[in-house]
């Protein structure tokens, strides 16, 4: 299940989506396991759903990969940002700022 509270921690970063709501999408049902693991996004709306993923990613050879359920909202957050800046070159160069201060969160910008 992802939550709420992970989801608010991350999407407050990222200024483009300020008057956004994002959260856990509603139970799959009858969507079925294709929506596991993806997000979605009406940019008319101002709104992100992020579905739940599975806990592990199976491997050609066979081994399980864990899967890191704040990694796995950042990764799909990243998606729903870059949606909202709906080409929008203002809004895409703040959401890569924001992308940069995550990155390196200790560099002032004096190089």
């Amino acid at each position: 299940m992802v939550s709420q509270r992970t989801i608010n921690r991350i999407a407050r970063k990222f200024r483009v989506l300020h008057d956004w709501k994002v959260e856990p999408a509603e139970d799959v049902g009858d969507r079925g396991p294709y929506n596991n693991g993806r997000c979605t996004q009406d940019v008319n709306l101002k709104h992100g759903s992020i579905f739940p993923c599975p806990r592990f990613l199976l491997q050609d050879d066979g081994t399980r990969t864990p899967i890191y359920m704040v990694e796995y909202v950042f990764h799909e957050i990243l998606h729903i940002a870059f949606g909202a800046c709906r080409g929008n070159h203002k809004w895409h160069e703040m959401l890569v700022q924001d992308i940069c201060r995550i990155v390196y969160p200790d560099d002032t910008g004096h190089h």
